[in-house]
């Protein structure tokens, strides 16, 4: 969990990063992107990463409050949606919380539903050469870069944020 010690200056370089891996590719195939993940830092992947995870945290604070889905339900909405932040950048975090308009809001939406159909499908094994996720992509570079497993490698994005 993110603390109150990241800095201000820390979450700004997250949400540009956000930025520059977004516009890296502008609406074309995720190979651009995974090219330009493997040109960050390990402290640069770990502040991309960071603030992926705090923007979906607040994602997953709005779905809370939907009565609708179940809990399961709502942690898989949430892995779609960080893998779609990454995707798209900052611009999809605003428009799903609805802070752009309508037309936005029901982008967000659907892509957020093609997520899950691609993951579900992925899961009962109807598209199994389906290809990393941005998010997976990032921590398996960071753990490469750092020589840790992916399992420890939020801890150690921490320590290398003072987080």
């Amino acid at each position: 969990m993110l603390t109150t010690q990241w800095t201000l200056q820390q979450q700004l370089a997250g949400i540009h990063l956000l930025y520059e891996i977004a516009d890296c590719t502008a609406g074309l195939k995720t190979g651009r992107q995974i090219d330009f993940l493997n040109e960050l830092s390990p402290l640069e992947l770990a502040t991309l990463g960071a603030i992926a995870r705090s923007l979906t945290l607040a994602y997953e604070e709005r779905l809370l409050c939907d009565k609708k889905h179940n809990e399961s339900q709502k942690r898989e909405w949430a892995c779609v949606f960080e893998n779609k932040l990454i995707r798209y950048g900052p611009f999809f975090s605003l428009a799903s919380f609805g802070s752009i308009g309508d037309l936005e809001f029901a982008w967000t939406n659907k892509v957020i539903q093609d997520g899950l159909f691609e993951l579900e499908e992925f899961e009962t094994g109807l598209r199994p050469n389906m290809a990393p996720s941005l998010q997976s992509q990032l921590w398996s570079i960071f753990s490469r870069k750092m020589g840790c497993t992916v399992g420890d490698s939020w801890f150690i994005a921490q320590g290398l944020m003072n987080i």
